[in-house]
């Protein structure tokens, strides 16, 4: 077990009567960040700092396996009950407020936000939001690393700690988690956190995004502390403790909301039954199976209020058709047994899906699946009235196209064929091709979101089988390839009887336990290679033994060549040399 990637929680007060406190610390801090604070709390409280694996500066390998809000809800559930509140700090605060609104239940009854790097909606190009982040950052990081902000850390080492790190290799290797969390703060369903929410920052370093995080929140308010720097909980302990204080007493509560944006009675409870259909060896869930669980969940919200699956057959001028999903999973799952889903309607048609399984200890999360949905006509054009269900666009497929990520379409050349075109244009991918089966089309012959994710599983078959089994002999017998996490975005219909044309390759390989794979699927029309669909997978192999939980195991030098290689020879080792890969 690498502990890097753990989520630990260490308790810092046994409190028997009081409320449950959870502390979440940011990027390049530890749960040690916390202990100067230890004797200030009320003894009567239940304190526990969460140790999450963003505690090294230069390893963030820990994103190959979740989000940051993953690993939270993670230490959440190791936790083992839901705290009354959670107190996070910089990229942890950006994490605690990317979980509160994508989760379906608020794994807290309130929040603060200390510090949080808030640049609000970016004005120009990617490049320069993206440099708008890189000097934020820049500037924190030797604020607190010179302590120009005012206040000590309250651990003497830890400044030291940071200041060895010269900051070049800081942002090498941090950019992209805090680029992703800093830089789309505009971009999360912030009307769906459904908790009290205090922003606590020096009004200086918030730069005006506090006020507007506060405005886009059901129940938040900004407290600006000045010349707090970057550390308030060390530089003004006193009021950031007197906000916890009104939190966990339920004072904040009684502030005027503003008006609920939510549906009441869009939370629908659905039961699951886990079959045989989709599982590995030893009947372990596969990455179909979890995917069918969430959109069972998604088909029984719709039968809920009031739809027919798939193709809405009480309205045949409506159809639903997901554009977007994303799919974490959080544990193993055997055939067999009990699930539930929680499912919760947010804006702008989204759909969340948390899944759990009842085992002797009480219920376990399974998976959590997010999607996206749009209501269209029998003949792709937008519909003419909007559905029943409130907030789900009305939507036409043609203008979905952009929403597939990606490069340009690829032009097949004159006497050419697809599959040259596609190799030509990214020769280490694997490629193939089929005709899509009308059994995994709607309704309406259109390739449906689940045809799309057994698709992958037939191409990630075919990949392993063309690169690893001739490599790893065992891998039948002993090896097999979780996936972790599934995010596809959806384009232009393919229909049955089209010729799709698949194109797999691997993405970045972490630590030799992981690795991202990208799937595209594309259709010819007109001579051209037209994207329908792309994704994004994580990996792991494991070691499945009889009679123990299976356990994530090295992928080994032959299976790690063979996954950068773009063929194997007859041999089965890799066409290219090692020094190409």
């Amino acid at each position: 077990m690498n502990h890097s990637l753990d989520a630990r929680v260490r308790s810092l007060s046994p409190g028997a009567t009081g409320p449950t406190i959870a502390l979440v610390h940011g990027m390049a801090g530890t749960w040690r960040s916390w202990l100067p604070l230890r004797e200030r709390f009320d003894p009567s409280w239940r304190v526990f700092a969460f140790d999450l694996p963003w505690r090294s500066a230069t390893d963030v390998g820990w994103r190959r396996l979740g989000t940051p809000a993953w690993w939270i809800a993670r230490a959440v559930d190791e936790l083992g009950v839901e705290p009354d509140l959670i107190v996070a700090h910089s990229f942890g605060a950006n994490a605690l407020l990317q979980l509160l609104a994508t989760s379906p239940d608020p794994p807290t009854g309130a929040a603060v936000l200390l510090a949080p790097g808030l640049l609000g909606a970016p004005d120009g190009p990617e490049s320069d939001q993206r440099e708008r982040v890189r000097d934020l950052v820049s500037a924190t990081l030797r604020q607190v690393v010179s302590g120009t902000d005012g206040a000590s850390s309250g651990l003497e080492d830890e400044p030291r700690v940071m200041g060895d790190i010269p900051f070049g290799d800081f942002w090498r290797d941090c950019s992209e988690p805090i680029v992703e969390l800093v830089g789309n703060v505009h971009r999360l369903p912030l009307a769906s956190v459904g908790v009290p929410v205090t922003v606590l920052c020096d009004p200086g370093e918030s730069g005006g995004g506090a006020q507007r995080l506060t405005e886009a929140l059901p129940d938040a308010h900004a407290v600006f502390l000045d010349h707090a720097g970057h550390l308030p909980h060390f530089s003004r302990t006193d009021e950031v403790l007197r906000e916890v204080v009104e939190l966990v007493d339920g004072r904040a509560c009684e502030r005027p909301r503003r008006e609920d944006r939510s549906d009441p009675d869009a939370n629908v409870t659905v039961d699951l039954a886990i079959g045989n259909a989709h599982t590995y060896f030893e009947s372990l869930v596969d990455l179909v199976g979890h995917a069918d669980l969430g959109e069972q969940a998604l088909v029984g919200w719709h039968s809920a209020n009031g739809f027919a699956p798939e193709v809405l057959r009480h309205d045949h001028r409506l159809s639903m058709r997901v554009v977007s999903s994303s799919l974490v999973i959080k544990r193993f799952v055997r055939a067999g047994e009990n699930a539930v889903a929680r499912v919760r309607f947010g804006e702008h048609g989204r759909l969340a899906a948390q899944v759990e399984v009842t085992t002797p200890d009480g219920p376990a999360p399974v998976s959590h699946a997010t999607y996206e949905v749009v209501h269209v006509g029998l003949d792709g054009r937008g519909a003419d009235r909007a559905p029943a269900v409130p907030g789900i666009p009305v939507a036409e497929v043609s203008a979905l196209r952009d929403r597939v990520p990606g490069s340009a379409d690829i032009v097949v050349p004159e006497g050419g064929s697809a599959e040259d075109a596609l190799a030509a244009d990214s020769p280490r991918a694997f490629t193939w091709s089929l005709r899509v089966p009308l059994y995994l089309c709607s309704e309406k012959k259109w390739l449906s979101h689940y045809g799309l994710v057994e698709i992958w599983r037939d191409t990630d078959d075919r990949f392993r089988f063309d690169r690893v089994v001739p490599v790893a002999e065992d891998a039948r017998k002993s090896l097999y390839y979780p996936i972790t996490s599934l995010r596809l975005r959806l384009g232009p219909v393919a229909t049955a009887d089209e010729t799709l044309y698949v194109r797999y390759g691997v993405k970045d390989v972490y630590r030799r336990r992981a690795y991202d794979a990208r799937i595209e699927y594309f259709v010819v029309r007109d001579g051209v290679l037209v994207r329908v669909a792309a994704g994004l997978v994580t990996h792991a192999c494991a070691v499945a033994r009889p009679g123990r939980p299976p356990e994530v195991i090295d992928l080994g030098d032959d299976v790690l060549r063979a996954l950068k290689c773009h063929r194997l020879d007859r041999g089965g080792k890799p066409a290219v040399p090692a020094e190409h890969l």
